[in-house]
Parts: C-alpha cells; sequence; structure tokens
C-alpha cells in the first residue's frame, strides 16, 4: 500500500499549499524595487520590530544616514526610507526636496485603528462607516473631525480653554512657592507632569473630571505601554489600568460631567451620540482623545523650560516681550499685572518659537495610509 507522502494527490495539494505561503509572503513582506530602499536590518522580517521594541522612537535615529552632530537635532535628512515591519512600510522623513512639495503626491488618509482603543464590534462598525469621506460629509469620522476642528479655530471657545490652563498653571506655580527664608526643591519633569495634566484635563473636561483622581492619572501614565500582540499575557497591568480609565470616563458622562465640559468635549460626545455609539464606547473612544491631548504636552514643556533656562539671553528678551503686553493698574494699593493671551499670541514670536521644541526634540510617527500609487518621474 503506497504512503500518503507518496499520494500524487496529497502532494498536489502539499506543494499548492506551499507555493501560496510562499507568494502570501512575498506580498506581504517583499518590496517593490521602484520604491526606496529598506532600512537595514538583523534579523528578516522582525528586525525592525525588534529595534523599535528596544529603542523606540531613537530607532529612527539609529537607521537615519545622517546622524546628528549637536547632540540636539534628531531631523533626519536624505531619501525616505521605509522599513518593513510586519508587512507594513513606514516611510520615514522627507526632506526639502523637490519630491517632497510635489503636488502630486496625493493627501495621505488617516485610517483609524480601532483595534487600539477596543471598541465593540458595533462601535467598530459605526466608527468604519464613510471613514474616509468617499460618500459625502457624514458619518462619525468625519463628524468627529469637524466637531473638533470647529472647537480649535481661533477664536472665544480655544481662547476660553488656553485661559483655563494658564489660570491652572499659575495656581500650580503659586503652590510652588516655599515658606519665607527656606528653599524648595522639585523634580521638573514630574512637577510638570502633574500640573499639565491637572490643567489640561480641567480646560478640556472641566475640574469634574476622571483625571482628578490621582489614581486614574497614574493609570494613565502606565496604560501608554501597550502592545498588539497578545496584550492580555504580555501587557498584562497597560490592559488593566486602560481599562480603570475607561471606567472611570463611563462614570464621568453617566454623571452629566460632559455638560460642563469645553466644547472639544462636548462637540465629540454629541458626534458619537448622534451616531449611536454606546456609552461603554464614548468612554474607550475618549481615552484615545486623552493621548491626543496630554501625551507629547508635559515634554514639550520640559524641553521648552530647560532650553530657555540654557539660554539666559532668550530668556531674558522672552521676558521683555511678554512685559510689553501687559497693562499695570493699582488696586487696593497693590500693583497688578493683566495680561490679555490674545495679544501675547500676536505680539511674541520668541515666545512662540517655543513649538520648535517639537521639531528639536519630539518624534512620532502618524498612522497615515497612501490610497493609490503614485509616480515622479517614472
Amino acid at each position: 500500500m503506497p504512503s500518503v507522502a507518496s499520494d500524487p494527490a496529497f502532494l498536489l495539494v502539499f506543494t499548492g499549499i506551499i507555493t501560496l505561503t510562499y507568494l502570501a509572503a512575498r506580498k506581504m513582506f517583499g518590496h517593490d524595487p521602484r520604491e526606496p530602499p529598506l532600512a537595514p536590518q538583523s534579523l528578516p522580517n522582525v528586525g525592525q520590530m525588534v529595534g523599535l521594541s528596544r529603542s523606540k522612537f531613537n530607532y529612527y535615529v539609529d537607521l537615519s544616514p545622517i546622524q546628528p552632530e549637536d547632540g540636539l537635532s534628531y531631523l533626519h535628512h536624505g531619501p525616505p526610507r521605509p522599513e518593513d515591519v510586519r508587512g507594513n512600510e513606514t516611510g520615514a522623513h522627507l526632506d526639502g526636496s523637490e519630491a517632497a512639495q510635489d503636488p502630486r503626491i496625493p493627501a495621505y488618509r488617516g485610517q483609524v485603528r480601532v483595534q487600539g482603543l477596543w471598541a465593540s464590534l458595533e462601535a467598530q462598525d459605526i466608527l468604519a462607516k464613510n471613514v474616509n469621506d468617499d460618500e459625502g460629509d457624514f458619518g462619525l469620522s468625519m463628524e468627529s473631525y469637524t466637531a473638533m476642528r470647529d472647537a480649535l479655530k481661533p477664536g472665544p471657545q480655544l481662547d476660553d480653554m488656553n485661559r483655563v490652563m494658564i489660570n491652572e498653571i499659575a495656581m500650580s506655580l503659586d503652590l510652588l512657592q516655599p515658606a519665607k527664608g527656606e528653599s524648595r526643591r522639585v523634580g521638573m519633569y514630574a512637577w510638570l507632569r502633574d500640573a499639565i495634566t491637572r490643567a489640561t484635563t480641567r480646560s478640556v473636561y472641566s475640574p469634574v473630571n476622571p483625571y482628578e483622581d490621582k489614581a486614574i492619572a497614574d493609570a494613565f501614565c502606565l496604560m501608554s505601554i501597550l502592545v498588539r500582540f497578545l496584550p492580555s499575557l504580555t501587557a498584562r497591568k497597560p490592559v488593566a489600568a486602560r481599562s480603570k480609565v475607561a471606567k472611570a470616563f463611563e462614570a464621568y458622562y453617566r454623571a452629566g460631567g460632559v455638560e460642563k465640559a469645553s466644547a472639544l468635549a462636548q462637540n465629540r460626545y454629541q458626534a458619537e451620540i448622534h451616531n449611536n455609539v454606546p456609552l461603554e464606547d464614548i468612554a474607550r473612544y475618549e481615552v484615545g482623545g486623552s493621548i491626543a491631548i496630554l501625551v507629547n504636552t508635559a515634554p514639550s514643556a520640559f524641553w521648552t523650560l530647560l532650553l530657555l533656562n540654557s539660554h539666559p539671553g532668550l530668556r531674558d528678551d522672552i521676558r521683555k516681550e511678554v512685559d510689553a503686553c501687559t497693562t499695570t493698574a493699582i488696586e487696593n494699593g497693590s500693583t497688578v499685572k493683566a495680561l490679555d493671551i490674545t495679544t501675547l499670541k500676536e505680539s511674541c514670536p520668541l515666545l512662540l518659537s517655543y513649538q520648535e521644541v517639537l521639531r528639536h526634540r519630539s518624534m512620532g510617527t502618524s498612522v497615515r495610509e497612501v490610497m493609490e500609487d503614485t509616480y515622479l518621474d517614472r
């Protein structure tokens, strides 16, 4: 009796499976020679994942063909260097060449990665409807974009949020004042993280918000360490922290806390209600909203203060700019200085140059997908 391995039908099926597996792997992990060269990797297919897991965003610096010379700038130059990470190519930064400015490059469209927000299947289906406005200006994705743009455009709503945040920071600074004749040592980053978290969340969600509970704020910091591969096993603490923050937001919405919140929080909430998103999923999505408003704010403020105090001449010039935007009055025998934040934004170019910190000291990867092939010079 012939063995199964020698059966022609079995061999045909086996060969077919191997061939299909090979072709699928080629398609997933292969590289089109018309594209820029792949960044080198020590281990095929998984080398980039290992590098990113070890070095985080600094991995891009390690791959860059030009290394920073002054220890400050992490800018990348030269051609884009896509890395193949689990079949998804990540394009590194383009320089200021003609290719980077070519009008034929189509707009990148953001792809919503609902897996990262662990929403229910129902909420995922709602979010997936017309996610890239192919069918018109409707659906949760498009309405959420409109809601956020309307709330964050220059005007009274944005000024109200800035005013709340500035007042909160001012109160946090007052609390740093030591007793007369004494000194006080403060860990700048830890203080900034707490102060900015409080100020930002109060300006967006009102003083009645989940992050007023320090345990929730600490849980948010922990849940940033998320991975997609078997998270219930490989990231148990971050997953538990993420659920804790989401439950706190659910309680916040059920208690009507959003009614006292900023236009930004209210607009987002109304867009989700209009699209029949379950409340539990609204809370989960808002965890993602918190990431957007909190994750880069404290690090940016830290580097701003550190760099300003490393250049006393610049610091003094910025103080002069701010002083020029203040008015002085005498109230009840005390000198009171008032600062108009609108004038501040219009008349203090040196102060606003703090935005360069995002280029100088921050790196990130936006999740975007090119929707169609684009050719430059064939």
